[in-house]
């Protein structure tokens, strides 16, 4: 499984970074939009795992917009990770097209078992 992370907290990226990993994943770190563009135009990913707010401009909602306008990116599941996790903050989270909303802190089972149903319900490629 391709998995971009998107996360600009150093401590949170290199904890889920991990975790990911430990569950076989193969992870690309990006600590922004900008360098998460980056990657999309490089390779293709599976899941996109992004925080909310991203440090260097435009939130985790623009970017998976920016995603979908290119239909090579489509099929990519993409679950939010954020420290925000009220009602509205999950409806929202939908509504912009993400499948999942997890909350901050995530642990391993949350993740794996997420990772599981998102992956089972994608497109096959």
């Amino acid at each position: 499984l391709r998995v971009l992370f998107v996360e600009d907290d150093a401590d949170i990226a290199e904890g889920v970074r991990q975790m990911l990993q430990a569950l076989g994943a193969e992870v690309e770190l990006c600590a922004g939009h900008d360098a998460a563009m980056a990657s999309l135009a490089q390779r293709d990913f599976e899941v996109l795992l992004c925080d909310l707010r991203l440090g260097d401009g435009p939130d985790a909602f623009e970017l998976l917009r920016r995603l979908r306008t290119d239909p090579r990116h489509a099929p990519m599941v993409a679950v939010l990770l954020s420290a925000h996790g009220s009602a509205e903050d999950q409806r929202a989270s939908l509504h912009a097209g993400f499948v999942r909303h997890l909350v901050k802190p995530v642990d391993a089972e949350r993740l794996a078992r997420t990772l599981i149903e998102v992956c089972d319900r994608r497109e096959p490629r």
